[in-house]
């Protein structure tokens, strides 16, 4: 059943074809719905803050791994940092430690992400020198900065990957 013909639909979450789904820890939920997108079979973003984005606290306590994340078929329109990977995430600057994260990112995919974005960094991999990202795959990215010298980049550090199909500008491997 298509989840639009619930009269409240503003208010589910719906996750299709998953396994071992574990979700734990300090995390938030983008809770703009269909505010800043519309049901079909290509997701939008719309001019978010983050487009897809994978954040862990610098200083996190916990022993975690991010892994088999897999992002595909997602078209930006004006968002900011439209691909990010965050593992110094520090709000209010309150971390206790630099750099002492126990947090794995491994093997995520981008794949076929497209469109536009309203800051230079169309790709953000912010990894951790202790714990570098691995197994990161870009295929097929073209996501190009909607501003006006369009100096489209990416910033890459401690991720580890590969890219095929990408515009030269956010191969980061």
């Amino acid at each position: 059943m298509d989840l639009s013909q619930y009269k409240e639909h503003g208010n589910w979450i719906e996750i299709l074809r998953v396994d071992n789904l574990v979700i734990t820890g300090k995390g938030n939920l983008d809770g703009l719905g269909p505010a800043v997108w519309s049901k079909n079979s290509c997701a939008k973003k719309y001019k978010t803050t983050f487009g897809v984005r994978i954040k862990a606290y610098e200083d996190a306590a916990s022993v975690l791994t991010v892994s088999k994340i897999h992002y595909e078929n997602i078209k930006m329109e004006d968002s900011a940092n439209p691909i990010f990977i965050d593992m110094k995430y520090c709000p209010n600057k309150l971390c206790t430690a630099n750099d002492a994260s126990k947090v794995t990112v491994k093997d995520v995919t981008f794949k076929n992400i497209t469109g536009t974005s309203s800051t230079p960094e169309a790709v953000s991999l912010l990894c951790s020198a202790k714990i570098p990202c691995t197994g990161v795959t870009m295929d097929d990215i073209n996501v190009e900065y909607s501003g006006t010298n369009n100096k489209t980049m990416a910033i890459c550090t401690n991720a580890k990957g590969s890219t095929k199909g990408c515009l030269k500008e956010l191969a980061c491997f």
